[in-house]
């Protein structure tokens, strides 16, 4: 047997083998991108549909919904799907964006409120503490009606501008996960795509 021809088979036998296992490792970092934006997109879905039901901020954690599968796979998915597609997925991600962004803002408002309150409270305890002039008794009273009305009264402001830019977003708002482009990313996150 010729060497030459041995050499040639023998790097064409090890440059097809390469070639494989590039391809498997490309179709396998598809199919986790997939599944990775699959999951976002239904927790965000969740998100969604959770606060449409009770309009509950306080309830979310925004740290809890994850945006950045995306924009770490587009470039392996994009391909995969035609503009329209596209453009439903990067406007959901944008949305999901910005409901954490609203949220973090309303949540951060939130606790200034409370801190605001707590302060006034004490205030008016220090104010009190004051007029009562050693008057133990009479403090008590006093303390305890403030306090009972401060416990017992659940409002704080919630300024409307939060509720309208949800309600904007939820507008904006379209399911995917059972919509053709869903249908689409399960099939990849399935292995069901030509390369």
């Amino acid at each position: 047997m010729n060497i030459n021809l041995l050499n040639s088979l023998v790097t064409f036998v090890v440059g097809l083998f390469a070639f494989v296992i590039y391809f498997l490792n490309k179709r396998e970092q598809v199919k986790t991108g997939a599944i990775l934006v699959l999951n976002e997109i239904r927790n965000a879905e969740k998100c969604f549909k959770d606060y449409s039901t009770n309009k509950d901020f306080l309830k979310f954690v925004p740290q809890s919904i994850s945006t950045d599968s995306w924009s770490r796979y587009q470039h392996l998915l994009s391909s995969r799907f035609d503009e329209d597609q596209r453009q439903e997925i990067i406007k959901f991600f944008e949305n999901i964006i910005a409901f954490k962004q609203i949220i973090t803002e309303w949540r951060q408002l939130h606790s200034n409120s409370l801190s605001s309150k707590t302060n006034k409270m004490q205030e008016k305890l220090i104010d009190l503490a004051h007029e009562s002039n050693g008057d133990n008794e009479n403090y008590e009273i006093k303390k305890k009606q403030i306090t009972d009305i401060i416990h017992s009264d659940p409002y704080w402001f919630e300024p409307n501008m939060f509720k309208t830019i949800m309600e904007q977003i939820m507008s904006n708002y379209g399911k995917i996960s059972t919509s053709t482009t869903g249908q689409k990313l399960k099939d990849i996150a399935k292995g069901r795509f030509l390369f």
